[in-house]
């Protein structure tokens, strides 16, 4: 599934070009944003007139929450630049993504899958393969741990234990997005692994939807992005095919 991001750049932030130029970031920082506010207050709206008032001391590039029942990908400063996100090192090599954070596991899925989309997006626009950080400062997707423990300059651990909270180890999240990265570069997916065929659902929850089809063993479907949903680590590809668009567990699908 494909987001939109808004755009609304906060006024007067500082400019400085990543280590090799403008534009050149080398991976992204996986963040969460560390609020009280877990009961649906926590939006990228707010985050981004919080941070307007405080940018000196602390900004990043993106917001991705929950507003009006949708899920929100704000961004609020250039990425063509660095942001005072993770520490110096980081700061001149990375973008930076905070995830909004919320107890109510429906909020969180919603906003999980937009974030995992545009920490994908971003990496593909810069033809960045996903790898995980590393010792040796090599790595495309970094969360704030890995900066902490491998660059320095910070001391937060964030976003492991947020999205430990849902279920979700930091290894899963680097397939997520990695998962996501493969659906940005083909829109094709072929039916895989199933015994005769996948059965297609109108929604991402194999204990809770609807079967609305069947879609044969080797069959070239259109590929309309990957999501988490419920109820499967793998997730899912949302489809369409024969005119019907739905979900099929993402085991039985490989993007071509």
């Amino acid at each position: 599934m494909s987001y939109s991001i808004t755009k609304n750049f906060i006024p007067g932030l500082p400019t400085f070009p990543y280590r090799h130029g403008v534009g050149a970031y080398e991976g992204v920082v996986s963040h969460c944003t560390d609020s009280s506010n877990r009961s649906g207050g926590d939006t990228p709206s707010k985050e981004r007139a919080y941070e307007a008032r405080t940018f000196n001391q602390a900004f990043v590039h993106f917001f991705v929450g929950v507003e009006n029942g949708d899920a929100v990908i704000l961004q609020v400063a250039s990425t063509d630049y660095g942001a005072y996100g993770a520490g110096p090192v980081a700061n001149k090599r990375f973008v930076h993504v905070e995830l909004c954070m919320y107890d109510d596991e429906a909020l969180f899925s919603k906003a999980y899958d937009a974030y995992v989309y545009v920490l994908a997006k971003l990496l593909h626009d810069r033809k960045l393969d996903v790898t995980k950080a590393a010792a040796d400062g090599s790595g495309t997707l970094w969360s704030h741990k890995d900066v902490n423990k491998f660059l320095g300059g910070t001391t937060h651990e964030d976003p492991i234990a947020y999205l430990a909270e849902h279920n979700i180890s930091w290894n899963q999240h680097v397939k997520n997005v990695a998962s996501q990265y493969s659906s940005l570069t083909s829109n094709k997916l072929k039916i895989v692994s199933a015994a005769s065929a996948a059965i297609l659902m109108d929604g991402p929850d194999r204990q809770h939807a609807n079967n609305i089809g069947t879609v044969p063993l080797g069959t070239i479907v259109e590929n309309l992005g990957k999501v988490q949903g419920k109820n499967n680590k793998d997730g899912y590809y949302k489809i369409s095919y024969k005119g019907k668009t739905g979900y099929i567990t993402a085991r039985f699908g490989k993007p071509l």
